[in-house]
């Protein structure tokens, strides 16, 4: 450890001074933290560690060259998120030292006299009087911040995630503050004090769900750069005095669905590069021409239009010009009750030619909303004028007779189409002549109409075989009764939805077969013609089947017959008229063959689901031999009344959820000595309460609520439990107790 350290401590020796001050801030973030280059630049800048001659990126992107930095690869994030390994951390920690940063309460008290920068929050803080930085990430619960005010050299406050409720009504007395971090924070009102923070360069107020308003004065923090107001979902109105923030650079609106308007005069901001969220029209509301000053706008901007008279400036607003722009979005709040249709006129929009993603949708009712598309779309030119495009979402065509030549655009990766009751043809020009969608992941149809016709120059051959979209991965129809296409799937396909009023001709079982890379496979339509399955699917890769809403008796014949060696989930839902899983399984038997010398049908299957299938008597024998089996959900089967008893071989199983099974009335001998079960959910199970009694009493803890009556029975290792006989309502989308987050229960 101590030759790594060292050999650490050599590359932190040769950074240049400014890279070594940036770096030992560093050291005041917890170990494992999380953030993104925006914030660290910020607060550097905000310390004035960066030299005016140097590029804020070109300092992160040193230390992270040097591997002082990792990106993060959580999959849950949404942006780009870095952190430092604990190596380094600690080398932070070591380089930074005591005399100016305070990490911890335990740490010198008589240096601490000195301190530049704390992570520490304590009613003596108020004796660090040269501090400069305070960063607490969460890490203190701090309601109030009344003890800063004697710190006057404040430049950095993040209280982010810290339970503040108020801010001091004197806070504008912080002179040198430049940064201001209250995301998260419980804050209804700022005070008006705080437009007295002249020298404030940031302002972050995201997610502060209880804020009504901010003060009428902000325009005067006439050095303002990044206002942060994102989800801010209670924040109905902004100040006029808005206009005013001639230096503003960032202007981040996302997610304030309740802002009535954006205040007129937002157009003089032309120092303006991100705009995410932009509301147009509205009682004294800007128009959509203001956004032709802004020339400067990168990355996404997403307009929300409110009234059909709003777009009438929409030549005005020059954003073909705007040459930065990657992602455009048009989103209209549809509030026609009537039947009437509203046709939005964006025949004269231009789109930017560097446009990577261009959306045309609506918050609210669909079915009266057509959108009249921008005319340079139907052009011959246009796949040649937008080569960039990635991604189109559109809901709702009016009246054209074909689609547009979205086949010829050579990046086209995602194409979600609904509401296209005009479209009459699928022919050459939809799937067009350079290259039939050559990189076409993901394609979204819904809501076709039902006469539609696919001409035969729209199929291509391709390595012998024909087909429309050859590289396509995920295919989603919902209501396309039209689809008789779809025999001609490329065999790479990975994920196939099909739901709604499809017709028997969109997916037959022929279309399955040979299909060796689709992972998922989502049934959810009442007229498929999927009775009989025969021969092999070789669906090797599959890992998750859905069968939801289809009129079976039974499961189709043939279908226990496959070979899934990597399902993992299976998911069978409201089919009432589904009355039997166990047909298939003997026929694999034969006759004098027990259930465990069988041949398991779901080899590697971990989650089973059977929901709202009220005619199902019984569940199979074969559900002991699901050996890898750890969640398994049993609900809304009226008629269940048993279960079989090879269910106590399930000796992986860590969640059981029995709900809604008013019939049942006993579990098999041996299911409460499943050593691995973690998280138990009973309720509704009226008549298994008396059987469960009895056989739980080697469980170490359970919880039963009868009427008024309660008791307590001895579980041995059920981390989790919760039983309940009161009936509850659960309908088709009911996943409360999906058992996604169960481990963390």
């Amino acid at each position: 450890m101590g030759n790594i350290m060292s050999s650490l401590i050599l590359s932190y020796f040769y950074l240049p001074s400014h890279l070594k001050r940036c770096f030992a801030y560093c050291s005041l973030f917890p170990k494992g933290y999380m953030f993104t280059k925006e914030y660290l630049i910020q607060l550097w800048a905000c310390e004035s560690f960066i030299p005016k001659l140097q590029s804020p990126n070109t300092c992160f992107e040193s230390l992270l060259s040097r591997s002082f930095f990792e990106e993060s690869h959580e999959t849950f994030l949404v942006s780009c998120m870095y952190k430092m390994h604990d190596l380094i951390h600690d080398l932070a920690c070591y380089v930074a030292g005591d005399k100016f940063f305070l990490r911890s309460e335990s740490e010198n008290k008589e240096s601490a006299v000195n301190c530049r920068y704390s992570s520490v929050y304590s009613n003596n803080i108020t004796r660090l009087k040269k501090l400069r930085s305070i960063l607490l990430h969460g890490e203190w619960r701090v309601v109030k911040l009344d003890n800063i005010m004697q710190l006057l050299y404040l430049r950095v406050v993040d209280v982010s995630n810290c339970y503040i409720m108020e801010l001091p009504y004197n806070i504008g007395n912080l002179r040198h503050l430049k940064y201001l971090n209250l995301s998260q924070s419980r804050l209804r009102i700022l005070p008006d004090s705080v437009a007295a923070l002249l020298n404030l360069k940031v302002l972050n107020m995201s997610r502060c769900g209880s804020l009504k308003k901010v003060p009428i004065n902000l325009g005067a923090l006439e050095n303002l750069e990044v206002l942060n107001l994102s989800g801010c979902t209670d924040l109905n109105q902004l100040p006029v005095s808005l206009s005013k923030l001639t230096n503003l650079r960032d202007l981040d609106l996302t997610g304030c669905w309740w802002l009535r308007s954006i205040p007129d005069g937002i157009g003089r901001l032309t120092k303006l590069e991100r705009l995410p969220f932009f509301i147009i029209g509205g009682d004294r509301g800007c128009t959509i021409s203001e956004l032709r000053q802004l020339d400067f706008l990168t990355h996404d901007l997403k307009i929300v239009i409110k009234e059909k008279g709003d777009l009438e400036d929409l030549a005005n607003a020059k954003l073909g010009a705007k040459q930065y722009l990657k992602s455009l979005e048009f989103v209209v709040r549809n509030k026609l009750d009537s039947d009437d249709v509203l046709i939005l006129p964006f025949r004269s929009l231009q789109l930017p030619c560097q446009l990577e993603n261009f959306c045309l949708t609506c918050f609210g009712e669909k079915t009266n909303l057509r959108f009249d598309l921008p005319s340079s779309l139907r052009t011959m030119d246009f796949p040649f004028m937008y080569t960039k495009l990635v991604n189109i979402k559109i809901d709702g065509v009016h009246e054209y007779e074909s689609f547009p030549q979205f086949g010829q655009l050579p990046r086209l990766k995602l194409l979600h189409l609904s509401l296209c009751f005009s479209i009459t043809k699928i022919q050459k020009q939809f799937s067009g002549t350079c290259g039939v969608y050559p990189v076409l992941k993901e394609l979204h149809l819904e809501s076709a109409r039902p006469d539609i016709v696919v001409h035969e120059e729209a199929i291509v051959e391709k390595e012998g075989m024909r087909m429309m979209f050859p590289c396509l991965e995920k295919l989603t129809l919902i209501d396309c009764a039209f689809l008789a296409v779809f025999p001609f799937l490329p065999r790479n396909i990975q994920d196939l939805d099909i739901a709604g009023d499809c017709g028997q001709q969109t997916l037959s079982i022929r279309t399955l077969q040979g299909l060796s890379r689709l992972q998922e496979l989502i049934l959810n339509y009442e007229s498929v013609d999927f009775t009989v399955v025969e021969g092999n699917l070789e669906l090797t890769a599959l890992e998750k089947l859905e069968i939801i809403g289809c009129k079976w008796f039974y499961l189709p014949s043939g279908l226990l017959y496959q070979h899934f060696p990597s399902l993992k989930m299976l998911k069978i839902g409201w089919m009432n008229q589904l009355y039997l899983l166990e047909e298939e399984r003997r026929v694999i038997d034969g006759e004098g063959s027990s259930v465990n010398q069988s041949p398991p049908l779901f080899a590697a299957l971990e989650n089973l689901q059977i929901l709202g299938c009220n005619s199902l008597a019984v569940l199979p024998d074969w559900l002991g031999s699901l050996s890898f089996l750890k969640s398994l959900r049993v609900v809304d089967c009226e008629m269940i009344k048993e279960f079989p008893e090879s269910m106590s071989h399930l000796t992986a199983l860590q969640f059981l959820e029995l709900s809604n099974l008013p019939n049942a009335e006993r579990l098999p001998k041996g299911t409460e000595e499943i050593a691995s079960l973690q998280r138990l959910i009973i309720r509704s199970c009226f008549h298994l309460s008396m059987e469960w009694r009895v056989e739980v009493q080697q469980l170490k803890k359970i919880y039963f609520k009868r009427g008024e009556d309660e008791e307590w029975y001895k579980i041995s290792h059920i981390r989790d439990i919760d039983i309940r006989p009161v009936t509850e309502d659960y309908g088709p989308g009911y996943e409360k107790s999906d058992d996604s987050d169960f481990e963390n229960r």
